[in-house]
């Protein structure tokens, strides 16, 4: 089950492109931070374009919160049919495991998207 959690997830952030997300919010966040330090930059103009960057931060955090809640989802729905895999998952090995099998999935996925 541990394969198959690795493998679900992994697929989910891809095919969602999770990391859209947060890249996403790291931008508009850098472009606020840059508005908010410009001299140039009326203030009328910093307070009509605050709520919009705020909103798209909002936004994208909500989108990225909604993915990690899924995989959660997952992991629990897992761990309530299968007992031992929340004591696997939750253990040094079980994760050492999980990073493990990860990597190799991501090493096969790439050779065989090529």
């Amino acid at each position: 089950m541990l394969v198959v959690f690795c493998v679900i997830t992994i697929e989910f952030f891809i095919r969602i492109d999770a990391l859209n997300f947060v890249h996403k919010m790291v931008e508009k966040f850098a472009s606020f931070v840059k508005l908010m330090s410009s001299n140039s930059v009326s203030d009328h103009w910093k307070e009509r374009v605050i709520p919009t960057y705020a909103l798209i931060i909002i936004i994208n955090a909500l989108k990225f919160l909604s993915v990690l809640l899924l995989v959660v989802g997952l992991f629990l729905g897992l761990g309530w049919l299968f007992d031992e895999f929340f004591q696997l998952s939750i253990s040094v090995g079980g994760m050492v495991e999980m990073l493990l099998l990860s990597l190799f999935y991501l090493k096969i996925r790439q050779k065989l998207i090529r």
